[in-house]
């Protein structure tokens, strides 16, 4: 029987200590808390990048030289689509192909280089 009270004793010092600490730790957590930093300041804007002028516009192309009456006359014994080159003057040339132009045999200019 005296087993039995000391048991009984200890079990009830136990549970009043632990309902002690219950509230000592509810206040611990209330003084013991980190503070907490304030927010960084926000990075500063990138520079604007600077403003390219425009390029200037491309030259105007000479003009074309007249074809040749050769060239048209040396496509009327030719088939559609058949090429020419004609050298007209040292270091100039003309090249196109023979079309059909209101039932004529023509030439159609397609590249015209000029070397000085």
């Amino acid at each position: 029987m005296k087993s039995l009270l000391l048991l009984l004793l200890a079990t009830l010092s136990c549970a009043a200590g632990a309902a002690g600490q219950v509230n000592d730790t509810a206040d611990n957590a209330r003084y013991h808390t980190l503070p907490v930093p304030p927010a960084p300041p926000a990075p500063p804007a990138p520079p604007a990048a600077p403003t390219l002028p425009m390029p200037p516009a491309p030259p105007v192309p000479p003009p074309l030289p007249e074809i040749p009456a050769a060239l048209h006359a040396a496509c009327a014994g030719k088939g559609v689509g058949s090429t020419l080159t004609h050298v007209i003057a040292k270091g100039e040339t003309m090249s196109g192909v023979c079309q059909l132009d209101n039932g004529k045999m023509r030439f159609e200019l397609y590249s015209y280089s000029r070397r000085n």
